[in-house]
């Protein structure tokens, strides 16, 4: 299944989450079955969300989506997000240490 990760900055990482949550109906009905979020060691506002999506075409018009418009500026998100998405690997992930 394909995923996409967004590596961005926001100013307040409670506010940021706060907004993130309102808005997990719209990222189910685009088809995202799985969202990890991660932030840095060194700086909680720095923020990795990894989410699993069924269909990536669908989840980019989910953030085309003229309500989504003005969402990274009222979530905080300073300067502009790194988007990058993934495709599943030939072989299944492993545990550190296992053997393929």
């Amino acid at each position: 299944m394909p995923a996409i990760l967004t590596d961005y900055h926001v100013k307040d990482y409670n506010k940021w989450l706060e907004l993130y949550q309102e808005y997990e109906p719209m990222r189910r009905e685009a088809g995202i079955t799985k969202t990890s979020i991660w932030t840095a060691a060194e700086d909680p506002n720095h923020l990795y969300v990894l989410m699993e999506c069924r269909d990536v075409k669908k989840a980019h018009e989910m953030w085309s989506d003229p309500k989504m418009k003005d969402l990274p500026r009222q979530a905080g998100v300073v300067g502009e997000a790194v988007v990058t998405v993934l495709n599943e690997g030939a072989t299944k992930p492993r545990q550190a240490g296992q053997r393929a």
